[in-house]
């Protein structure tokens, strides 16, 4: 799974699609902020500080799908996948 897809983002999210911020805007609208790296990597810490590591090394590969992606706006069709 290095290459994520729209769809894998959103099942690596899902359990965490409660969280205000970036997390919750990607996994409901497919938005690409500033704020997106960050908050992502806020989760992983979290993740790690819980022993939660192979959930953190999941939303590592969606923190480089959107790295790899760059800013962008809500994604037409994102929830539909």
């Amino acid at each position: 799974m290095d290459l994520l897809t729209d769809d894998d983002v959103r099942a690596i999210l899902a359990p965490h699609a409660d969280r205000r911020g970036a997390v919750g805007r990607l996994y409901d609208t497919g938005t690409v902020d500033q704020d997106t790296a960050a908050d992502l990597g806020a989760l992983i810490i979290e993740l790690t500080d819980a022993g939660q590591f192979d959930e953190a090394d999941r939303v590592g590969k969606v923190l480089g799908y959107a790295e790899r992606t760059g800013e962008r706006e809500p994604v037409a069709g994102w929830a539909r996948g």
